[in-house]
């Protein structure tokens, strides 16, 4: 999954500008247990459907951040999903 819209407050949160945060990979932002957790989830999320987690991630800025992911899956036309 990519990201594929950020407004200005989540480019804010994220600590990266809006232009570098485009069909970036979700997975990029995170590492270690985090990033294995995001992969599963996105990988079986058609066959789960809705669901909502808690992630802890690295903060440019030397911090850490808690995001609530909220991520349904979505059917596009030909036969490609996403979420």
């Amino acid at each position: 999954s990519r990201v594929m819209f950020a407004n200005r407050k989540a480019a804010e949160m994220l600590g990266h500008a809006r232009s570098k945060l485009f069909r970036r990979q979700l997975t990029s932002f995170v590492d270690g247990r985090v990033k294995e957790v995001m992969q599963s989830s996105i990988a079986t999320r058609t066959d789960r459907g809705h669901e909502r987690y808690e992630i802890t991630y690295p903060h440019p800025d030397g911090g850490s951040r808690v995001f609530e992911v909220a991520a349904s899956p979505i059917s596009l036309e030909a036969g490609a999903s996403g979420s």
